[in-house]
Formats: C-alpha cells, sequence, structure tokens
C-alpha cells in the first residue's frame, strides 16, 4: 500500500495536503522510527523545541524581560487614557443628541400652541 494510499484511507486526500506530503511525511516518520522506536511516534513533538515562525525563542535576561514588561505596561496605559477620552466624548455626544431632541419637542409645541400646525 502506498503512502497516498493511506493517507486517502484516513481521508486525508492529496488535494487537501499537497502533492507528495504524503511521502515526506511518511519517510518522516520511518526515520523517526528507525533512529528512535516506536515511543517516539507516539509522542507530541510539535513545538517541543520552542519553536516560533521565526526559529528558536531568545530567552530574555531579566532586565530585559522588566523593560519589555514596562513597556507594555506604559502602552496599556496609554490605550486605557484613550479609551477613557472615548468614553467621554461619546457621553457628550448624546448629552447634545439629547439636548437637540428637546430643542426640537419645544420647537413644535411652540409652532402648535400659536396654529403654525395642527
Amino acid at each position: 500500500m502506498t503512502s497516498t494510499q493511506i493517507f486517502e484511507l484516513a481521508g486525508l486526500h492529496s488535494h487537501l495536503i499537497g502533492e507528495g506530503k504524503s511521502d515526506q511525511s511518511l519517510s518522516r516518520w520511518k526515520r523517526s522510527y528507525k533512529d528512535h522506536g516506536e515511543d517516539v511516534l507516539l509522542q507530541e513533538t510539535r513545538g517541543s523545541k520552542n519553536n516560533g515562525p521565526c526559529g528558536p525563542r531568545k530567552q530574555l535576561s531579566l532586565q530585559e524581560a522588566l523593560d519589555k514588561a514596562n513597556a507594555r505596561i506604559a502602552y496599556l496605559e496609554e490605550n486605557l487614557e484613550l479609551i477613557k477620552k472615548l468614553e467621554q466624548h461619546e457621553r457628550s455626544v448624546i448629552e447634545m443628541i439629547g439636548k437637540i431632541s428637546n430643542c426640537y419637542i419645544e420647537f413644535f409645541w411652540i409652532r402648535r400652541s400659536v396654529g403654525l400646525m395642527k
């Protein structure tokens, strides 16, 4: 049975995973089995080397971690101040809309009371 047939039997068609990926995966699994035995095939090894999208992550020194945390705190505090200002502006706009609505209602009743509207 070919690797493509094995993958398709499992519901992983080559047009979904890419041409040749089944062969590559099977070769990688065979190599792992040969080097480390059956146990390595049963273990989760993704991310075991602490790899990110740009390779291994650098361990930060205590001072670098503190500087990074302080920068993040400053950034979040600035965002909080911006949110507070936006909420205040929103409240003032809502208040102004309420005043405009009240003026319109008063204008409507004045026009009606003097006979300009029926």
